[in-house]
């Protein structure tokens, strides 16, 4: 059944306000008019049920504030147009500073709180869910450089979040039978305000204005960051937030997909992602899509080569052609791409797998590949007669077989930035040649955006996706830290985490 513009108007306005009271009210029509418009357009199998579901879910916006110091008056405002517009529950953790310059009267230190936060005040433990707890009782110094740090088994089996004015996000590996365990700061309401020390100046550099967005529906949970610019105004997902009022987003800057792994990419993932009516990709509209680690390179991994049963299991079952797995990848780049679509394929170590098994592959042992291996390997050596910069296989390969699809590859000296991040480090290479981590790109300076750990986070300025695999591959045995994240770059150049949970990527 095709659709018609009245499907198009009604799917844009319930993307717009994501509440069926409102967008009814929006398109001048009754609460029961709508849902007969809503199950007419599902029908039709043009929206899911994602797009509508409201029963059980519940939003908050939780931040930080500490004394004796002033709110961002701008951004509190924009974050009450949010509260309103989505019913959402503002939450404010009190944060003490005790080095603080504070107020004398009558010879004793007076504190004092901004007095439009503290109706908002929390200060005892709450439960939001099954799975998530608000430690407001928990202080945690405001010039700790690392917030999280100890809190990994204070939240028992659910995860938690804890005011600061840093925000860190961190996972705690978990049974596969569960979702990890997340640790979260929140960021602050009120403006920089510390001591002129080291520790106080670090704290000021570290410190965001900024707030979590958190939406529940039963057992699960979404959170996402908001980030203050300048004028106190945020976006969140479709929607851009200011101290007079919502509009709406303009087309994000980019999206930072979770590593991809494509013969092994979580069906769920791909459609919340990717190819479902209200994707990430098609209610966002990202300029730019980022892709790490495109490529798995299961059929010839250089990791099976001492494991005599799986080569016999991968040789029975025709899972070791290494030219059926990169036809796989360029069909499947077509079906989540369109060929107005500006693709980055950054450096990844799983893509490198394609030129580190052309350098030791034999084809004479490997009849089954030699074909691709000369084909490939020829064009290689004819690159290297006239230059040392040595042709990447996996670049070459696309552009002889995508030719219908807009796209560069970019590795790790290529600095490529959008909005405030660095996105042309995968995350696998450090400094001097070492082993990269997310924790040591915070050393560097700059805003970072990494892939490869497939283990989400967020560390001062560096922002890590996960995975948009399935979240057990034969190489992550034990408990877990792995999730399904990507992270998206709004147009103020400022980043949030997405995260899918259940194949749903917002409540």
């Amino acid at each position: 059944m095709t659709e018609t513009a009245t499907d198009r108007e009604t799917i844009e306005v319930l993307h717009r306000f994501r509440n069926q009271t409102k967008a009814a009210k929006y398109l001048g029509i009754s609460r029961n008019s709508m849902k007969k418009r809503i199950c007419r357009i599902r029908k039709k199998g043009l929206m899911s049920e994602t797009t509508t579901r409201t029963s059980q879910v519940k939003r908050y916006v939780i931040t930080a504030a500490q004394n004796n110091t002033q709110a961002h008056p701008q951004f509190l405002e924009s974050i009450h147009q949010y509260c309103e517009h989505f019913g959402a529950k503002l939450m404010v953790i009190p944060v003490n500073y005790e080095n603080i310059t504070l107020t004398s009267k009558n010879g004793r230190e007076e504190k004092w709180w901004a007095a439009g936060l503290v109706p908002y005040f929390v200060t005892e433990r709450q439960t939001l869910n099954d799975n998530l707890m608000l430690m407001a009782d928990v202080s945690v110094n405001a010039t700790n450089k690392h917030p999280l740090s100890g809190f990994e088994t204070v939240t028992g089996k659910r995860s938690g979040i804890f005011g600061h004015g840093q925000i860190e996000m961190q996972m705690i590996p978990t049974p596969l039978s569960k979702l990890p365990k997340m640790l979260h700061t929140t960021g602050s309401v009120t403006t920089p305000n510390y001591s002129d020390t080291k520790a106080g100046r670090i704290a000021e550099d570290n410190h965001c204005i900024g707030a979590l967005v958190v939406e529940t529906d039963g057992s699960r949970f979404w959170i996402r960051q908001i980030r203050a610019d300048e004028q106190g105004a945020f976006y969140d997902l479709n929607l851009k937030f200011t101290p007079s009022g919502i509009e709406q987003a303009e087309p994000a800057l980019g999206l930072v997909c979770g590593d991809i792994h494509w013969d092994f990419i979580c069906p769920q993932v791909k459609a919340a992602t990717f190819t479902a009516s209200d994707s990430i990709k098609a209610v966002l509209k990202p300029r730019k899509l980022i892709l790490h680690d495109v490529l798995d390179f299961y059929s010839a991994s250089h990791h099976h080569e001492k494991n005599a049963l799986l080569r016999f299991h991968k040789h029975h079952n025709q899972k070791n052609n290494v030219q059926n797995e990169l036809d796989r990848l360029v069909d499947g780049v077509r079906e989540i791409t369109h060929e107005e679509d500006d693709v980055v394929f950054v450096g990844s170590n799983h893509n490198e797998h394609f030129g580190q098994w052309l350098n030791r592959c034999n084809p004479n042992d490997d009849p089954e590949n030699a074909l691709v291996y000369h084909e490939v390997r020829l064009e290689q050596l004819r690159r290297a007669k006239e230059s040392l910069e040595f042709l990447d296989p996996l670049e070459w390969w696309f552009e002889k077989h995508l030719t219908d699809r807009r796209f560069q590859f970019i590795d790790h000296d290529s600095g490529m930035v959008v909005g405030k991040y660095d996105i042309s480090n995968h995350g696998h290479i450090g400094a001097n040649g070492s082993r990269g981590s997310a924790k040591q790109f915070t050393k560097f300076g700059g805003y970072y955006i990494l892939g490869h750990s497939h283990t989400p986070g967020i560390y001062k300025n560096v922002i890590q996706v996960g995975t948009s695999s399935v979240l057990r591959l034969e190489y992550n045995d034990g408990p877990s830290s792995w999730l399904n994240s990507h992270a998206i770059i709004y147009p103020n150049g400022l980043a949030s985490l997405i995260h899918i949970i259940d194949g749903r990527w917002r409540a």
